[in-house]
């Protein structure tokens, strides 16, 4: 008992010791509030422009260019279903083989002199990828914006039709002379939409644009906490030149690992509560659960990243090779970023490789909880693998110190 009451007080101290290094430490801080303000720009922008990829990307070309073809390509871009993409036919037709359209319209010549006699057909074409399941939403939509043309010059020429001896006394009268109108067969019409598959191409498997960037952001998110936990290591191990220290003030080593682990843990919590609210902006998922699903995720994502650091910096002896070799790895960790974001795009050994290290489970862990929108899993598999990696961190770190004990020996 006494001994973990020792215990416990050479961790508190040490904690004590480790937050005020950190506090002191000014380049930290000014890193930490440049790096946290290029976060919140960059995160803002890519999820302004997530939330316009959200819609459904198509291509426009107006060939009529007249006041109703006007008319109905405005109606279109007040949409949010849609995101609409101006082009020429050869850029289209680009675009959708590449398939960075779902299909495209186009408003075809005449337009507004068929509409205004009454005719639907021929009026707008729409070219579209094989298997698209996206082509009968696309057709309704465009024929919403058409409607209220059509019916009005429907309506008009059957009032024409009328001529002009023809006097309605009644609302009874008028609402028979409805009935008639309706019954006519002049007047029933449907919006027929050309719609043409090009070339036989079939649609791949489809990538939901604003996940994507939403991905990206997360990605930036690990590689600027795992920048700023490997300085914060080096800063706290530099600073008591723990070496030294550790023999002369007998601190234990696993009471030395503790409490910096803690510490930068402690330091960076503020900051994971602020993250929490502005991630649950970017998945569009608010309440009290969401806020501690991400917190819990930036936690132990975290603490991994410190355990990885840590054990560097008992690795290297020399600083430049603490910074050369860390370097090495916070690239290592954006391209494993990207290759996790990039996972449904492309295949390989190499994405196996990437599913061994915290930015695959932490990405992974973020992208359930979007997916899982409506529900709440305060855990998941994703938690449990960065538990598993932590743990392996500690051990290999464990093991170095055993083995160097026994070569002083």
């Amino acid at each position: 008992m006494n001994r973990l009451k020792r215990w416990g007080e050479e961790w508190l101290a040490l904690l004590k010791l480790n937050i005020k290094l950190l506090l002191s430490n000014r380049p930290a801080i000014v890193l930490f509030v440049v790096l946290s303000v290029l976060f919140i720009v960059l995160s803002s922008g890519l999820s302004n422009e997530a939330e316009k990829r959200s819609s459904i990307p198509v291509g426009i070309l107006d060939r009529d260019k007249t006041g109703l073809s006007e008319r109905f390509l405005k109606g279109l871009k007040t949409s949010e279903a849609l995101y609409l993409i101006p082009g020429s036919d050869t850029e289209l037709e680009k675009m959708l083989e590449d398939e960075k359209i779902k299909a495209y319209f186009v408003i075809e010549r005449g337009y507004e002199k068929k509409i205004e006699k009454g005719q639907t057909n021929g009026v707008v074409s729409m070219y579209y990828l094989k298997e698209n399941s996206a082509v009968s939403i696309l057709t309704d939509l465009a024929a919403k914006y058409m409607i209220s043309d059509i019916a009005f010059y429907k309506s008009y020429l059957m009032y024409q039709s009328l001529g002009t001896d023809y006097e309605i006394q009644t609302k009874k009268q008028y609402a028979t002379r409805l009935d008639q109108i309706e019954s006519d067969d002049n007047f029933k019409f449907s919006i027929e939409t050309k719609i043409e598959n090009r070339k036989g191409m079939e649609q791949h498997e489809e990538v939901k644009n604003d996940l994507l960037y939403r991905q990206v952001i997360i990605g930036m998110l690990a590689v600027f906490l795992a920048f700023l936990i490997m300085f914060l290591i080096f800063g706290v191990r530099k600073e008591k030149m723990v070496t030294r220290r550790l023999i002369l003030t007998g601190i234990s080593p696993s009471i030395d690992h503790i409490g910096t682990i803690s510490s930068v843990l402690l330091c960076l919590s503020p900051a994971f509560l602020v993250i929490s609210i502005l991630l649950s902006n970017v998945i569009q998922k608010s309440g009290l659960v969401a806020y501690i699903e991400i917190f819990i995720m930036l936690l132990l994502f975290s603490w991994v990243s410190a355990e990885l650091f840590y054990l560097l910096s008992q690795m290297c002896e020399k600083v430049i090779a603490y910074q050369f070799i860390g370097s090495l790895l916070l690239l290592g960790i954006g391209g494993v970023s990207l290759l996790t974001i990039l996972a449904n795009l492309i295949s390989g050994e190499i994405l196996k490789i990437a599913k061994i290290t915290p930015n695959y489970w932490f990405i992974k862990r973020f992208t359930d909880i979007i997916v899982k929108r409506n529900g709440f899993d305060l855990w998941g598999v994703p938690n449990t693998m960065l538990v598993v990696i932590g743990v392996v961190f500690i051990i290999l770190g464990k093991g170095m110190m055993y083995i160097g004990q026994k070569i002083q020996q």
